[in-house]
């Protein structure tokens, strides 16, 4: 019979578990709690699991699903995990696009990885499709098992491609959360460690490598009106709105996060 799971473990337990957790990012008597109960009170699974997150393990990877806005998606090393800084991408495509699509060009998430973006948006849009596109052959299993466990199945198609070959035809709108991470710059505990080095990094000395990729295709591809949603890393965006400005596009808006960072970038074509 399974152990009933109580709010929290015991005293000794509890106070051993924060004391591994102090430097995480959460507080540490919450997240104990929290595993607590994942563990349905098994102490020696529960031992497990704030040993691995004292290591920086991220605590998704351990649970095996995340909320993200209205949607829980599957989590695992196979890509990202889908954070709340990324959420505002996706309420700006919910405030910028119509709840009606304005023709039958689709939505592109490129660089889908979970599937967070495109199959969030989907949920909440049910007269929209969208394509998800990844060149991670391991990112897209995961974004499948999201979009099955979500029902979309005929509304969202998954596509390898690396960046925009493989794809075809013209899109209504482009989200994107591509890598922007200079290498060597400090992340959180356990990114670097346990996170697709892909999804993160940048080349050395080029950290507008991906939004080049990602406009230039853009400029050729965006059905008019056309709009794209572009997730920055603090402090880039008016070096992605300079970029943009040269490739035919012009900043909308710059919608920040919870923490007040500027974290989405809508473009439309100049």
């Amino acid at each position: 019979m399974a152990r009933s799971a109580e709010p929290a473990p015991p005293p000794a337990l509890r106070a051993w578990a924060r004391s591994l957790l102090a430097a995480a990012d959460e507080d540490p008597g919450w997240l104990a709690d929290r595993v607590w109960r994942g563990a349905r009170g098994d102490p020696a699974r529960f031992r497990f699991r704030v040993e691995a997150l004292a290591r920086g393990v991220p605590l998704a990877h351990l649970e095996g699903r995340v909320g993200f806005h209205a949607v829980e998606l599957l989590a695992g090393p196979e890509a990202l995990v889908p954070r709340s800084d990324s959420e505002c991408l996706l309420e700006a495509l919910l405030d910028h696009l119509p709840v009606v699509p304005p023709g039958p060009a689709p939505l592109l998430d490129l660089g889908t990885g979970s599937g967070c973006l495109l199959l969030g948006f989907l949920h909440l849009r049910p007269a929209w499709r969208g394509v998800g596109a990844d060149v991670s052959r391991r990112a897209l299993t995961l974004a499948e098992r999201n979009r099955r466990r979500l029902c979309l199945e005929r509304r969202a198609s998954l596509v390898r491609s690396d960046w925009w070959r493989g794809l075809t035809g013209r899109f209504a709108a482009v989200v994107s959360n591509p890598p922007y991470v200079v290498p060597g710059e400090e992340l959180g505990p356990g990114v670097a460690e346990h996170e697709p080095h892909a999804a993160l990094f940048t080349p050395e000395g080029d950290p507008l490598w991906a939004y080049r990729h990602v406009l230039a295709g853009a400029a050729e591809r965006l059905a008019p009106p056309g709009v794209v949603v572009l997730e920055v890393g603090a402090g880039r965006a008016d070096a992605v709105v300079g970029l943009a400005r040269e490739l035919g596009f012009l900043a909308c808006e710059r919608r920040r996060d919870l923490g007040g960072v500027e974290r989405a970038l809508v473009l439309r074509p100049a």
